[in-house]
């Protein structure tokens, strides 16, 4: 097998395993129920993405002299790893985000039993 071949094996081995590894980690965001140590998982997960995610657009920066690509199969390649790469970020935010409301009713259900707006709540 060509060193060219290799390219493209590599390149679309790596953006399964990042397409897998999205759709775990988005199976468990959106499981609003899931405990803080499935988030915890989920977000492991999204920090192994992030090398997955650069070794693709390594592997697409710095292509081989004559690569068995072409111009339309390359335009293919950059068009996924930006789609994974924007489904990442929506990933991260919407974990941010669940994090942040989760601390937030916290915040409030313990501000709730410091400060109880009338005597009859405590």
């Amino acid at each position: 097998m060509s060193e060219h071949a290799l390219l493209g094996d590599t390149w679309i081995r790596e953006a399964q395993e990042a397409s897998r590894l999205i759709e775990n980690i988005e199976t468990r965001v959106k499981d609003n129920s899931c405990g803080q140590r499935l988030r915890d998982s989920a977000q492991r997960k999204l920090l192994e993405l992030g090398p997955k995610l650069d070794c693709l657009a390594s592997l697409l920066h710095n292509p081989p002299a004559k690569t068995i690509l072409s111009d339309q199969d390359l335009d293919l390649c950059w068009n996924m790893s930006s789609e994974i790469q924007l489904h990442t970020r929506a990933i991260a935010f919407s974990l941010y985000t669940l994090q942040f409301t989760n601390q937030h009713a916290y915040f409030k259900i313990s501000l709730g039993l410091l400060y109880p707006r009338n005597r009859e709540e405590v």
